[in-house]
């Protein structure tokens, strides 16, 4: 951790259904320090060095980098080719944290769980010659009635965690649609926290499954504002990086998805002002 506040960031997957420079455009109008870069056709088209210059164009660096949503054709279906996909994606972009998920797993001892322990493994010491850390990220717990996984343990995850020398990437909406209390999330996480998917969450009566990636204080779940107060207190320098989902944002023009956004990029400003004594400059923004 380098710096003196959080960076605050934006995934492209909130924009995910546009064209990478209109959704990186957009984030840096709304103020944002950088991006997490999902891979997207688009970028596993173009290639890293051609999706790096999209990023520059914009004023923009990719903080952290994040695998597809999903499978793509471009992108390795082995454990060890993903993991290292995430790597040297990580590496060529120059991210800080590369994000890589928790297997969907009930045990570790079979050929294709053993498989992803060594991927991760081998992206970790990828990071550690080049100066980035994998990112674990939390899970969200199945739905009432079906059993959970291995890693939906937290005591598990931070235990897989601390073995391998991993770094954690908290998912706030996975972890309110878990019921959890983020505060005791954080004090179980400690300082292996790198990267915060930061969104909200909201229970609809009558409906099994919460709503997630809900713009933060959308929600009714967790306090998100008391949670970004507490990051400040603790004096987490990470990633906050925002992960909206896409119906969240989407408008009929161009100038309404900013503001939009520009909203959940100021709601952590304001939180985090509330809990420090010098105040976060404000950012200029485009139109």
């Amino acid at each position: 951790m380098t710096s003196e506040r959080p960076r605050i960031s934006c995934s492209t997957a909130s924009f995910y259904q546009l064209p990478l420079a209109t959704a990186v455009g957009m984030i840096r109008d709304a103020g944002f320090d950088g991006v997490e870069l999902v891979a997207s056709p688009e970028s596993l088209v173009r290639g890293l060095a051609a999706t790096q210059r999209v990023l520059q164009r914009a004023g923009l660096a990719a903080l952290s980098f994040h695998p597809p949503l999903y499978p793509l054709p471009g992108w390795p279906r082995s454990q060890m080719g993903r993991g290292l996909a995430a790597a040297h994606s990580a590496r060529e972009l120059g991210c800080e944290v590369t994000v890589i998920h928790a297997p969907k797993s009930r045990s570790l001892e079979t050929p294709r769980a053993r498989q992803y322990v060594a991927a991760v493994q081998a992206a970790r010491d990828l990071g550690a010659a080049h100066g980035f850390v994998v990112g674990l990220e939390t899970t969200q717990r199945p739905a009432a009635g079906n059993p959970p996984l291995l890693f939906d343990d937290l005591s598990y995850f931070m235990g897989f965690v601390e073995t391998h020398d991993l770094s954690v990437t908290l998912d706030t909406c996975h972890a309110a649609a878990n019921g959890d209390d983020l505060s005791t999330v954080l004090a179980q996480i400690g300082p292996r926290l790198r990267n915060i998917h930061f969104s909200d969450c909201r229970r609809v009566p009558g409906k099994r499954k919460p709503k997630t990636h809900v713009r933060p204080g959308r929600g009714n779940t967790v306090d998100l504002a008391a949670f970004v107060r507490e990051l400040a207190a603790r004096t987490y320098t990470g990633l906050i990086t925002c992960e909206i989902s896409p119906l969240e944002l989407f408008a009929l023009s161009r100038g309404e998805m900013v503001r939009r956004l520009a909203e959940v990029h100021d709601f952590i400003v304001d939180a985090l002002a509330a809990s420090s004594p010098n105040p976060l400059p404000s950012t200029a923004r485009g139109g």
